[in-house]
């Protein structure tokens, strides 16, 4: 991770609640971090010239944050006990790209997620799928609630479970036997037709594609466009009404936020791909005739408690639009709720209309390195 000399005002005011610090006293304090990081082991940490991907300017490496935090106790700017267990407090009114930057910070620190010798990813996902607010009279007002896990191994070579089938057997005195559905892929050097660009990233990236995601943004953002407007091209997932209202780039946005939840990145991809989800505004084409907006929603949980900070991606639709993409409502979001301290998505979701509960939502479970032997136990 590295912090920038302006970049000090504004993580002072996200972590202490819009404190505002003089020129003089804001050159002292980055006086004192430098001093401070200087006198750190030099095999550790040091001062560099030159930000990646962020321009030619001074930046502090390693270690920063935590010299920074002595530096504000110096200036008796003492945050609550709040905001030390959560993180969150502070950043609950920050803008969006504010809060996606911080988190992009947090994910550049964040071990590699792709899986080496005698390793493999495993991610789990729920998907929830609120029929009321979708018009399903098949089952009105039910919620459907579906678990997708998926293991990937070093070669690319991996497979998904779709849910598990019971059986029972009066040999085993009625136990009931769980057997995975398991539907197995080779992403090594191809992707996978079966899924569609809300389901995986498989959809538009092989396994070594995947690994040639730059860590820089422009060119990740036209790696994955490039990508999603390939699939887009198929025509079995060809560019429909929707796209057309909401522009091929929302497709991309998408597919970020499926890459962030499931992919096996390196901690710097992970970080571009969050400084893309920051800089939306600046690169999302309306192609569509809808307008886009990217907002921070405050403090949020999922339905298992964990918290974090909620961006959304909003847009207002005519009557005909809103016909073609969000059952007849006249707004929708795409959300999703990130933890800025461990640079993690932990679950996307669907609103329509101006309730504000979501009509389809994903939560993520999982996403962490495991061993080879579990991967294969899992298969049975």
């Amino acid at each position: 991770m590295s912090v920038s000399h302006e970049k000090v005002d504004r993580i002072v005011r996200q972590r202490t609640g819009a404190v505002e610090l003089s020129k003089a006293e804001s050159e002292a304090l980055w006086d004192r971090i430098v001093d401070g990081i200087e006198a750190a082991d030099d095999g550790l940490v040091h001062v560099a010239t030159g930000a990646k991907r962020r321009g030619p300017r001074r930046v502090v490496s390693v270690g920063v944050l935590a010299v920074l935090a002595v530096g504000i106790t110096v200036f008796g700017i003492h945050e609550s006990s709040d905001r030390d267990a959560t993180g969150l407090a502070g950043l609950a009114s920050a803008s969006a790209s504010e809060v996606l930057d911080v988190t992009a910070d947090s994910a550049s620190n964040q071990a590699s997620l792709v899986p080496g010798t005698g390793e493999a990813l495993y991610y789990r996902v729920t998907t929830w799928v609120d029929e009321s607010k979708i018009g399903d009279s098949y089952n009105p007002g039910g919620v459907q609630r579906d678990a997708i896990e998926e293991w990937i191994g070093p070669n690319g070579r991996g497979f998904r479970i779709n849910g598990y089938s019971e059986s029972s057997s009066s040999i085993d005195g009625d136990v009931i036997h769980r057997t995975p559905n398991l539907t197995p892929f080779d992403a090594e050097d191809s992707i996978d037709q079966r899924v569609t660009l809300a389901e995986s990233w498989r959809a538009i990236f092989s396994f070594r594609g995947l690994k040639a995601i730059p860590d820089d943004p422009d060119p990740a953002l036209a790696d994955i466009r490039g990508a999603v407007a390939r699939r887009l091209a198929d025509r079995s997932q060809g560019a429909g009404p929707s796209t057309k209202v909401l522009g091929s780039d929302f497709a991309v946005l998408m597919s970020l936020s499926n890459l962030l939840m499931e992919a096996p990145l390196t901690g710097d991809q992970r970080s571009t791909l969050y400084e893309l989800i920051a800089t939306a505004p600046g690169w999302y084409r309306n192609d569509g005739s809808a307008k886009v907006e990217v907002a921070n929603e405050g403090q949020a949980k999922t339905d298992g408690g964990q918290e974090g900070i909620l961006i959304s991606t909003s847009m207002d639709l005519s009557e005909d639009e809103a016909r073609i993409v969000a059952d007849g409502e006249r707004s929708a979001q795409f959300e999703i709720l990130i933890d800025p301290q461990s640079g993690s998505v932990l679950e996307t979701r669907i609103v329509l209309g101006e309730d504000d509960s979501p009509a389809i939502w994903f939560t993520s479970d999982a996403l962490e390195l495991r061993t080879a032997a579990a991967m294969d136990k899992a298969k049975w």
